[in-house]
């Protein structure tokens, strides 16, 4: 990844998401490995970051697509990707959270087949978070979508 995608990535987080902490192209760059990104237009559009939580477990975090190209499919296609590179890489579970009220985002995920399963507060941002999930390879085998 080059600096100046990362500093996109991190403009489109920070314009996008109702954050606790800033990014900038250097923390970008520290898990650039992680990102997912659509470009159009020489620049990226839409990302989201999956990380590793434990052997079976991933998580999609933050999410974003420019205002601009907003409703266009960018993040379901994302989310698409996340599924199946989860499902060659033998995860079992994605995992993400969204801040209560963020219909968009509520909307997107649970399209794509995540479902909320609890909640808490966040005392830092004053939010209420949804924790959402997505089943990626089922108890059996034969039932893998």
């Amino acid at each position: 990844m080059k600096v100046h995608e990362a500093t996109e990535i991190a403009t489109l987080l920070n314009t996008r998401n109702a954050l606790t902490r800033q990014y900038d192209a250097h923390r970008v760059l520290e898990h650039a490995k992680q990102y997912r990104v659509k470009q159009q237009d020489g620049r990226v559009v839409a990302c989201a970051q999956l990380r590793v939580v434990q052997w079976y477990q991933w998580e999609v975090l933050h999410l974003s697509v420019h205002e601009d190209y907003a409703r266009r499919g960018l993040g379901a296609a994302l989310l698409e990707d996340a599924k199946h590179e989860a499902l060659r890489e033998g995860t079992k579970l994605l995992q993400c959270t969204i801040r209560a009220g963020n219909h968009d985002s509520e909307r997107l995920f649970g399209r794509a087949g995540f479902r909320r399963v609890g909640g808490f507060h966040n005392e830092r941002s004053g939010n209420d978070i949804g924790v959402w999930q997505y089943i990626v390879m089922p108890w059996h085998r034969q039932e893998i979508i």
